[in-house]
């Protein structure tokens, strides 16, 4: 495989035992360090369980319920040690109003919600010497963040999309949904799959068969390079979000 191949990880996962020979390589783990005011469960016993794998990125779950500041405070004091981080934006448990079968009628978001976001990735950026990242899906994009879709094209993606038959080295196409063309195409990283190549992640050296898998937008080397060097933020065209070479 060309690209850098990685997993995703948090309490669901339970740990981590690197493995010798896996499925499919673990060049890079994202392990989630926060949602909201608190810090995960496993967060101690995935950090040390990680250390072995060269390339580490810690992720935060946004929520709509707590200031944005306050959660980024706390997932910086948990952000040591890690390579990259990134900012987990979805649609569950940020819903707005009554709840029926774990969905929203409404299918709105938190007060709030949407124009904090871009606070608290600037608040990141600011606070942090290391890469970052936003991580959202086509239908968040096109559901609730419309109004901010000029400033998120600043961030780095990680986007996750999948297909029925997951391939790692395919091309996402997420941006040909209705409504997603303007996002970002140069992503960075693609979550491919959410099943742990049918539900082999305890192959992987997880205590889950569901595991996340992603790739990174370029060899192991390009992912160092992204990772290790600082490098003048990208110019982003405001109308298709493509870096403007010059």
């Amino acid at each position: 495989m060309n690209r850098a191949h990685g997993i995703d990880i948090s309490h669901w996962q339970g740990f981590y035992h690197h493995q010798e020979n896996p499925p499919l390589p673990v060049d890079f783990v994202i392990q989630k360090l926060t949602e909201g005011i608190y810090r995960d469960p496993s967060y101690s016993t995935l950090k040390k369980d990680i250390q072995v794998v060269p390339i580490r990125g810690g992720y935060h779950y946004f929520r709509g319920q707590w200031n944005w500041k306050q959660q980024m405070d706390v997932f910086l004091s948990q952000l040591e040690g890690y390579h990259f981080w990134a900012l987990d934006v979805e649609k569950r448990y940020n819903y707005s109003g009554p709840m029926v079968n774990g969905l929203s009628p409404l299918n709105q978001p938190y007060p709030g919600f949407i124009e904090s976001l871009p606070l608290a990735l600037e608040y990141m950026g600011k606070h942090t010497n290391i890469p970052g990242l936003i991580y959202v899906g086509p239908g968040t994009w096109i559901d609730w963040l419309k109004p901010i879709h000029s400033e998120l094209l600043n961030y780095d993606l990680w986007v996750p999309h999948y297909w029925y038959k997951p391939n790692p080295e395919g091309t996402p196409n997420y941006f040909t949904i209705r409504g997603a063309g303007n996002m970002r195409r140069d992503w960075r990283f693609w979550q491919y799959t959410d099943k742990g190549m049918n539900n082999r992640g305890k192959e992987f050296g997880v205590n889950s068969f569901g595991l996340d898998l992603n790739v990174f937008n370029g060899s192991v080397e390009d992912l160092k390079v992204w990772v290790f060097s600082q490098k003048t933020p990208p110019e982003i065209c405001s109308c298709c979000g493509q870096e403007i070479k010059r």
